[in-house]
């Protein structure tokens, strides 16, 4: 990961969203903001239990193609992974009060797989192939004309494709 400022704060919080992903703009760019749970929790050998300790609360905020996909994907309660860069977001409130605000501009964000099961929809601009690419399977295919099979983005047959999903 680059970035144009040195020395920033990178972390990865696990936590549940805690309300629903509003959009907004700035400027041009858009903007989606959610605000996320994480509870740390203990374990207390001398009970043999485990103990929550206070939850920190966090604005998310994503930009540009990821707030789309947020405002498409994500919704208050689900468990996700939110990984970007912490800042101290300082401000008053209407009573004078100095308040501060932990904000985490994410660069990525996914569902935590560890509490329950997702599917992945490709959109026409990330799964977007390169001329090159499209030229080589548009020969392929050619070549294979009359044999019953087709090639995939991925290089397989059509068949194998639809008899089961692509290996990560």
């Amino acid at each position: 990961m680059r970035s144009n400022t040195m020395n920033e704060t990178t972390v990865t919080v696990l936590g549940y969203v805690g309300t629903d992903p509003t959009e907004h703009s700035v400027g041009e760019t858009s903007v989606a903001t959610f605000r996320l749970a994480s509870t740390p929790r203990v374990f207390r050998p001398r009970e043999n239990t485990w103990a929550d300790r206070e939850t920190n609360w966090f604005t998310v905020n994503a930009w540009r193609a990821l707030a789309q996909h947020v405002m498409t994907s994500v919704h208050q309660s689900e468990p996700v992974i939110v990984h970007g860069r912490l800042r101290a977001q300082a401000w008053k409130d209407d009573a004078g009060i100095a308040r501060t605000t932990m904000v985490l501009d994410a660069l990525t964000i996914g569902h935590d797989l560890t509490k329950g099961d997702a599917a992945f929809i490709k959109t026409a601009a990330s799964s977007a192939t390169s001329s090159v690419e499209e030229q080589a399977i548009a020969e392929a295919n050619a070549a294979l004309e009359g044999a019953g099979g087709q090639v995939t983005s991925d290089g397989r047959f059509l068949e194998e494709a639809v008899a089961e999903p692509a290996p990560f």
